[in-house]
């Protein structure tokens, strides 16, 4: 039985499929039913016309509702479903997210999360320009529960282009959040999937980008991390403060 938690890159297989799209738009999920369809939306108007996507919700055996009924309502057949058997946790549900994947582009969105109109042109728009880049993050916005603004991201350059020195800035301090950040599936297919024995697999993987592929920026605030008491980045920040209390 696989540990829940990997101490070592979990390996990511290239992908069998033969007629692949550009995009693949994974949204892990558990317990965040009352978020999803803000996710959901955010990322289906961004796609009216465009085929070349896939788009699926990969959910770690949610309790809170029936995930597969509210993605079939909102999706109308454009979004995929897959529930894990049993709960895995955050990082096996990763892996899966990334080794269910089809396209070039993979944006692991968390389903507490959402985008701004713009967000996938722009990406799409700057991996053309910046073809050796392997990962590409935008600005974006922390907000709460509610969705009222708390702050904005650092901004690393004031137009468009590859972070110069990025991997000694991300390595210093984490800069980033999910939903703001897309990877090529060649670059996981090479580098494996999140791993980590404490909190910081997000930021471990940006590192681990970072130190193997340029890295670009766009400016533009396009994504949206939402902060509250039951997602991932809260619950670890919490244990953290309490250990060092002691």
């Amino acid at each position: 039985m696989l540990k829940r938690t990997p101490g070592t890159p979990p390996p990511i297989l290239p992908t069998k499929a033969v007629d692949r799209p550009l995009w693949s738009i994974m949204i892990p999920v558990y317990n965040c039913g009352r978020f999803l369809p803000q996710a959901l939306n955010s990322v289906l108007i961004q796609f009216q016309h465009n085929e070349q996507v896939q788009i699926e919700v990969v959910d770690d055996a949610s309790t809170d509702l029936d995930v597969q009924s509210l993605v079939s309502e909102i999706g109308g057949g454009r979004i995929g479903y897959y529930r894990q058997p049993h709960n895995v946790g955050s990082l096996r549900n990763f892996e899966t997210c990334i080794n269910r994947s089809t396209g070039k582009y993979i944006h692991l969105l968390h389903g507490d999360d959402y985008l701004s109109p713009g967000f996938y042109a722009e990406v799409e728009r700057l991996f053309e320009q910046f073809p050796e880049a392997g990962s590409l993050c935008t600005g974006f916005t922390q907000v709460t529960e509610c969705g009222k603004f708390i702050c904005n991201s650092t901004i690393q350059l004031s137009e468009p282009g590859i972070i110069e020195n990025w991997l000694e800035q991300i390595a210093c301090n984490q800069k980033l959040q999910p939903p703001a950040v897309v990877v090529k599936r060649e670059v996981y297919e090479e580098l494996g999937s999140f791993f980590a024995v404490h909190y910081g697999e997000d930021w471990l993987m940006w590192v681990r980008i970072a130190a193997a592929y340029p890295v670009v920026h766009s400016p533009k605030k396009l994504a949206h991390y939402r902060v509250h008491d039951s997602n991932i980045s809260s619950d670890a920040l919490i244990n953290i403060t309490n250990t060092n209390r002691h």
